[in-house]
């Protein structure tokens, strides 16, 4: 077992588990750099979320909401999941 973030010893760093929505809503999110594109033409992003240290690449529910709009949930507050399952995906935590 790995914890988010850590590197296992082929050197891959540990996967998040996407199973259930993921809050990937830009507004929680910050130093955003964008670092390629996934197979479905979203872009890929490298960011933390706003309270937090840890950085994670993944997608930013705004950009799945016009291509995937069944990916992404809205909860009562307004801010946006994502399903990554539904895309084939994994949200990454990385060093």
């Amino acid at each position: 077992a790995c914890a988010i973030g850590s590197v296992l010893e082929d050197g891959e760093n540990c996967m998040v588990d996407c199973s259930a929505p993921l809050v990937s809503d830009r507004r929680l999110k910050t130093d955003i750099s964008l670092i390629g594109q996934t197979v479905h033409g979203l872009p890929w992003y490298r960011f933390r979320y706003r309270d937090g240290t840890q950085y994670f690449e993944g997608v930013m529910a705004q950009d799945v909401l016009v291509v995937a709009p069944e990916a992404v949930h809205v909860d009562e507050v307004g801010m946006l999941s994502v399903n990554y399952s539904l895309l084939g995906l994994r949200m990454r935590a990385v060093e």
